[in-house]
């Protein structure tokens, strides 16, 4: 079975109207058979509120592709996966992902999705990735709002709850 994890950072929380500028998707059958982490230019500012949060700045990303010119591999790798796995994706990635597609013409592809937030919300005190990462491994999330680590770190803690 082929799993899909993915995060975003984005310019802001409004799922209509901001946009995306950082993509990590990793995809794993038994082993992982695709990694990739994207910059992506969003075409609108930045706030401030997303940058005291992922320190992605407008000029990092100011030659980076738009979302339309890496549409299509995103697009692809969801088509190839089974199930998309995030964390608290049911509520902002998935949808912010989905407008992101909108805008090019294309669908979301009709996947099963698993949000792991929403497994451990009930257990957990804090529901940030970074405690609940140190909850099941004992070990610090360096650089969480990274997409790229975000997503490390939903893996281990996916396979840790898989394995219980």
């Amino acid at each position: 079975m082929k799993l899909l994890f993915f995060d975003i950072e984005s310019t802001g929380l409004i799922v209509h109207k901001d946009r995306i500028v950082q993509i990590s998707l990793t995809l794993i059958d038994g082993e992982i058979i695709k990694s990739k982490t994207i910059l992506i230019n969003p075409t609108i500012p930045i706030s401030e509120g997303a940058y005291r949060v992922h320190k992605i700045t407008d000029d990092v990303v100011k030659d980076s592709p738009k979302f339309s010119e890496v549409a299509d591999k995103i697009h692809n790798l969801f088509q190839q996966c089974d199930w998309v796995i995030t964390y608290n994706g049911d509520i902002f990635d998935i949808p912010m992902l989905a407008c992101e597609f909108l805008r090019c013409g294309l669908e979301m592809p009709a996947k099963t999705s698993f949000d792991v937030y929403k497994m451990v919300q009930e257990k957990e005190k804090s529901k940030k990735l970074k405690d609940v990462y140190f909850r099941y491994t004992g070990k610090q999330l360096l650089g969480a709002h990274d997409a790229s680590i975000d997503v490390g770190g939903l893996i281990e803690v996916w396979n840790y709850i898989n394995k219980v």
